[in-house]
């Protein structure tokens, strides 16, 4: 595509400067308009498989997962992405607050979801660090419970 854009001007540099060439004077306007294609891909890693709940965990209400996932965005769009994170139906907890390392936090219903506006940085490609704080149900019992989030992105 890039050698297409410049054979293209280098061929219209040469046409304006042949015109030019004839004698006398005048001038050579030339307009381009490129229309780049929007390009968004994204990788989510580093998902736990398994919510494990300690006793103390039980005890105190609340598990705290400090490195939860890793969320690669691959784009060319301007406007930043929507990150999307869908909490399962779950016995387990009643909410859980995501925080998104150097940007925002919000909270996320059990069996509910919720979509989060994050600006581009100008990096290519975007990582963003996700980590979890659940607050958990009255009586959960310790253990290993399936991991209860989804994360998703898509474009602006």
């Amino acid at each position: 595509m890039k050698k297409v854009v410049w054979s293209l001007l280098a061929g219209l540099i040469v046409l304006a400067a042949a015109g030019a060439g004839y004698g006398g004077s005048g001038s050579t306007s030339v307009s381009l308009q490129v229309t780049v294609v929007p390009r968004f891909s994204y990788v989510v890693s580093g998902e736990p498989a398994t919510l494990t709940i300690t006793d103390a965990d039980a005890e105190s209400g609340s598990k705290a997962v400090s490195r939860g996932a890793v969320v690669t965005v691959d784009t060319n769009v301007p406007n930043g992405f929507i990150l999307r994170v869908q909490a399962a139906k779950s016995a387990v907890f009643t909410s859980v607050r995501v925080l998104v390392k150097g940007g925002p936090s919000f909270v996320v219903p059990e069996g509910g979801y919720m979509e989060v506006h994050l600006p581009f940085t100008g990096a290519n490609p975007e990582v963003r660090e996700l980590s979890f704080h659940f607050t958990l149900s009255p009586g959960v019992l310790p253990g290993s419970h399936p991991w209860p989030l989804t994360v998703s992105a898509h474009p602006v």
